[in-house]
């Protein structure tokens, strides 16, 4: 019972605080903007953050993003110290807060409302309710939730025509020292009643709107009378700690990342999803209401954010033209630069009202939108600035709504009756958008770049977070094993900065990408050659002609079909009856194209050549020969990105393509992938979830008791490797392979001085899961599988100059012939795989 007692006095004690006139004072704390520039300094500014010892206006989540942290005066020496210390770039933003706070409220607030000022609670409701008395017809008060201190969450439905309109909601003061977010919404409300410009009139005519300027009054109250700097709701969380996060207390993901559970910080969620009252009833509200559009107001930091869990879903498709749009009219008339992009791109956050809304009340058009400034006042803006932070929010409303009036009207229908064929449509639309627009790397440089010690191979990786910045050509996994880095012009600056930190040996490998490529590109011809690389239609019509020439041994075979419903077409070449078989697989990534070449230089060598160690190789043997196992991702690096990889398949809104040499079913997606849909390595949703692979392993299935021996060729890197990659244990015939690769790889060194390296693929180059030569040796115990990784070692990489085709077709073959000569217990291979 005395428990009980206690917890009473010390819950009463936190409670008093509420009526007593002590009021929180920021005298002399001082804001500061520190730009971190290395991975060291962001680690130390997220620890401190942790610690709780700062407070965070803008929080630390990667480096060259500034963050804004608030000093109380007795810690300013130990803030300098630390800066100082890790040699911080820091600039002082803000001089004395509370001189800012006395800024902000109003000491001669006029009776009426107005926008000269930010306004209590009280006066904003009473504004509510007299203009729902002044417009009887078109105001209704609406009251979505109530609050934990007993208030009414308090809004007005607006309908200036009585017919049926599509719905807009808006959301405002969810965090409560925001005051310009329900400035703001109560600014919109109030042109939407009174304005006569017709832009303004016909949005709000065509619409029914929903709008509720303040989510947590209980909290926006404590602003006003106790803390300015409050965020939170006023519930109890602890015998300590008071308030909740509203915005991560959603059902939706809810605490999974960027939070808290210290129940003192600002990030903390609740004690589990819709624990406060506050977002439990609203969220009964707005599911119980109709609207198609839903934007939440925040500060600060001008950004306009969409949830990105929900991107799968085809209609998602015009946020990209409403971002564009409204963010191209907000810089042209107002020369007000803002942010856009999905929430998790800028912060990653769980629980939030707009991620809710989007997923489970499954409404189309959700926005997070951060109002004014950038830093120079952060949540303290001057009342000044609300009048013109109303006037460009407007303005992108009306953009909003023109541009996408018709195409709501349709998504209003999908909505409301989930037309599939509609969706259909839009998810094609989603695909000529990404596909637009021919890729160039003009100015693109790429560094070679050799980690000596472990630290910088875990530094390196850390870079692969950001892939629009900087491409790996290999990810970085040994120690000494060199790495070509890719890297966007505008990010040169960052990434020399980066790399010193590293402190990785390195330098310039390739001066402009795009010169490679254009010295790479074919030179149309009607003839089939070596001496440039071939659009699939070239190649495809030479297997044609080889068809043609040699009815009696060669035969046109389709191993199976593309997404965008092309032949995967290959050869059938037969010397002789019953011979055993081997199979040749290439461009299964579309950007290595000395892949298919090579592997059509020795599909000609095989037909026509009279050395007697080639005509043996081909005389004994059945050939299964495809030079493209991706035709849709070979057809785009010629005509819209060079160095892309992946199938075509789009995976969800942004995102295009699967790695096919990761989507067959052995081991599949146990290591070497990325869940992300737009990295690389994705494997795709399940084994075999893309055609492609799934109707080759299908054609491969009906013939695995015809060929013995499966050799996949890569580039680059010069390596011959073996199975497996999804395990670095010694398997299988490992020694065998190993030592006749050893022979092989001799080989290849000796005409032209090529070295290449020999192991199993994980000790080689990487881990990897769910490739084609895993799945031919794991299901169907084949013995003889290799994987070739052709020239070069990187001075051209993927961009292999064409002149180099037939040299490097030349040592494939001479190695093939090593291979098949040394195999030991020959007949026993044959014998037991056929």
């Amino acid at each position: 019972m005395w428990k009980i007692i206690a917890l009473c006095i010390t819950i009463t004690g936190l409670a008093a605080d509420n009526v007593t006139n002590v009021k929180a004072s920021y005298e002399n704390y001082k804001v500061f903007r520190i730009h971190p520039r290395t991975y060291m300094q962001l680690e130390v500014l997220q620890d401190l953050k942790n610690s709780n010892e700062f407070s965070y206006w803008q929080e630390p989540t990667e480096i060259y993003k500034e963050v804004d942290i608030m000093i109380p005066p007795h810690k300013l020496t130990h803030f300098y110290e630390i800066v100082n210390n890790y040699k911080m770039f820091h600039r002082l933003q803000i001089r004395n807060v509370q001189e800012l706070i006395n800024n902000t409220i109003s000491q001669n607030q006029s009776q009426n409302f107005d926008f000269n000022s930010y306004h209590a609670l009280e006066k904003i409701y009473d504004n509510l309710d007299e203009l729902a008395k002044k417009y009887p017809g078109q105001v209704q008060v609406i009251v979505g939730g109530t609050t934990y201190e007993g208030r009414e969450i308090k809004g007005v439905k607006v309908s200036i025509s009585n017919q049926t309109r599509p719905g807009i909601f808006i959301e405002g003061g969810i965090h409560a020292r925001e005051w310009i977010s329900p400035a703001t919404v109560m600014y919109i409300l109030h042109q939407l009643l009174f304005s006569n410009d017709t832009d303004v009139r016909y949005i709000a005519d065509n619409h029914n709107w929903f709008i509720f300027p303040i989510f947590n009054p209980d909290g926006y109250v404590y602003s006003f009378t106790k803390d300015r700097l409050w965020t939170k709701n006023r519930k109890p969380s602890s015998s300590f700690c008071i308030g909740s996060n509203l915005n991560r207390n959603w059902d939706f993901q809810w605490n999974t990342t960027g939070v808290s559970n210290d129940p003192c910080t600002e990030d903390y969620p609740g004690s589990k999803a819709f624990s406060e009252i506050e977002t439990e009833s609203m969220s009964h509200y707005m599911r119980s209401s109709h609207f198609y559009a839903y934007i939440s107001f925040h500060s600060y930091g001008q950004q306009l954010l969409y949830s990105c869990s929900y991107l799968n879903i085809p209609h998602y498709v015009i946020l990209f033209q409403i971002n564009l749009i409204a963010i191209e009219t907000l810089q042209k008339k107002y020369n007000t630069q803002y942010e856009t992009g999905c929430i998790n791109k800028f912060q990653q956050l769980s629980g939030l009202s707009t991620n809710y809304v989007a997923n489970v009340v499954r409404t189309p058009i959700v926005y997070l939108y951060k109002l004014h400034d950038k830093s120079e006042y952060g949540f303290l803006l001057p009342p000044k600035q609300i009048i013109p932070t109303g006037k460009k929010t407007l303005d992108f409303f009306i953009a909003m709504c023109n541009e996408t009036l018709f195409l709501l009207q349709q998504l209003l229908k999908i909505f409301l009756y989930r037309d599939i064929m509609w969706k259909l449509t839009v998810l094609s639309t989603i695909v000529i958008i990404i596909t637009a627009q021919k890729a160039t790397y003009d100015n693109y440089k790429v560094f070679r770049i050799t980690p000596t010690t472990q630290k910088h191979i875990t530094l390196l990786r850390e870079l692969t977070k950001f892939r629009d910045r900087f491409i790996f050509w290999e990810a970085p996994v040994w120690v000494n094993m060199t790495l070509n880095l890719m890297i966007v012009p505008n990010y040169l600056p960052q990434f020399y900065e980066v790399i010193t930190e590293i402190g990785a040996p390195y330098y310039i490998n390739i001066e402009n990408v795009q010169t490679l490529i254009d010295q790479t590109m074919p030179r149309y011809k009607s003839t089939f050659d070596f001496k440039s690389y071939h659009s699939l239609e070239i190649i495809y019509n030479n297997m044609d002609d080889l068809a043609k020439r040699y009815p009696n041994k060669v035969k046109i075979i389709v191993g199976g079909k593309t997404y965008e419903k092309r032949q995967i077409k290959g050869v059938q070449v037969s010397f002789k009856a019953n011979n055993p078989g081997i199979f040749l697989e290439g461009g299964i990534h579309a950007r290595e194209w000395i892949s298919p070449a090579t592997v059509m230089y020795i599909l000609h060598e095989l037909l026509t050549s009279n050395n007697s160690d080639i005509r043996n190789l081909a005389d004994s043997h059945e050939w299964y020969i495809f030079p493209l196992f991706n035709p849709d991702g070979y057809v785009y690096t010629h005509k819209m990105d060079r160095l892309w990889r992946k199938n075509r398949k789009p995976q969800n809104l942004f995102c295009v393509g699967t790695d096919l040499n990761r989507n067959w079913n052995y081991k599949w997606n146990t290591t070497g992938v990325s869940k992300n849909p737009c990295f690389n390595s994705y494997p795709g949703t399940k084994p075999f979830s893309e055609i492609e692979t799934k109707s080759l392993s299908k054609y491969i299935q009906s013939i695995s008791n015809k060929f013995y021996a499966y050799i996949s060729f890569h580039s680059f890197k010069q390596l011959l490797m073996f199975p497996y990659g999804y395990t670095k244990a010694h398997l299988d015939n490992y020694d065998e392979l190993y030592a006749i690769g050893l022979k092989a790889i001799a080989v290849l060194k000796k005409k032209y001085g090529t070295e290449y390296r020999i192991g199993n693929i994980a000790e080689t180059i990487y881990l990897a899961s769910g490739t084609t030569t895993d799945y031919i040796k794991g299901t169907y115990n084949k013995h003889i599988v290799y994987i070739y990784e052709l020239r070069d070692r990187g001075d051209y990489g993927f961009l292999l100059p064409p002149d180099q085709i037939i040299p490097t077709g030349v040592e494939t073959l001479d190695s093939l012939v090593t291979i098949f000569k040394e195999i030991p217990m020959y007949q026993k291979y044959v014998r037991n795989d056929l």
